[in-house]
């Protein structure tokens, strides 16, 4: 007996670092173009109606799509290439789901597939997308970097003392002049060029965005930043999984 199956292909374009060959993975077939594109075509039995199943199918598409985003390929796109419902044989064996890849560490030599095809919950989304337009489109503007990071950072962090540092920060590159007492404070301790006073005898933190000195400074910070949100969605990532 024969049911129906849909098969969807997608084509990923744009990686940081291309596969350095074609990935073998579960329940998918894949094809690394000349260009370093990579094609991959899902298939799924239809189990209650057609629709349903293309939402699985694309559904497993954005979470892989999102692992390769966090993996640091900011500038990835990804593009419908076809959809096809089709008779399937009735015995055909397949999976349960592509399994969670475990390493998320950005690569930054060429190399060969992972084990496992990379996802991760659709649940980390819009972190995950904060995350790589701004170390991507973003990538040489630190101030900007610093305070889109900072929305990750105060949505899931607890307020340390380091994420308390990180938002005096945020608020210096924030405004053109800034007297909040905090910032004033923090950065004549650490960068008292930035500190002037106004014509009431009053002190206030100013950070000049042309100024490389200022730049060099806040991108500590922004660095710190960025380690802190990349374990903040680390550990959305296992908590959505378990």
């Amino acid at each position: 007996m024969s049911k129906k199956s849909v098969a969807i292909t997608r084509r990923f374009e744009t990686f940081s670092v291309p596969y350095a060959s074609t990935p073998e993975w579960d329940d998918c077939e894949c094809n690394l173009e000349n260009d370093g594109s990579l094609t991959v075509t899902m298939r799924r039995p239809v189990i209650d109606n057609t629709e349903e199943t293309k939402k699985e199918i694309l559904g497993l598409f954005e979470e892989f799509e999102l692992a390769l985003r966090y993996k640091g390929h900011h500038k990835l796109s990804a593009h419908l290439v076809d959809v096809q419902v089709d008779d399937c044989d009735d015995n055909a064996s397949v999976n349960d789901g592509i399994i969670f890849g475990d390493d998320l560490v950005d690569e930054v030599q060429p190399r060969q597939p992972e084990a496992k095809m990379p996802r991760v919950p659709l649940a980390c989304k819009r972190w995950i997308y904060t995350y790589s337009e701004t170390n991507g489109v973003l990538a040489s503007f630190v101030a900007e970097q610093l305070i889109r990071h900072y929305l990750i950072i105060e949505e899931l962090g607890s307020g340390n003392e380091q994420e308390e540092e990180l938002r005096i920060m945020r608020n210096f590159v924030s405004h053109p002049r800034c007297d909040d007492d905090s910032v004033v404070e923090f950065i004549k301790d650490n960068f008292e060029s930035a500190i002037s006073v106004n014509s009431n005898g009053n002190e206030y933190a100013a950070f000049d965005h042309s100024n490389v000195h200022h730049g060099n400074f806040v991108s500590k910070y922004e660095a710190k930043a960025r380690d802190q949100v990349c374990r903040l969605i680390d550990e959305q990532i296992e908590g959505h999984r378990n």
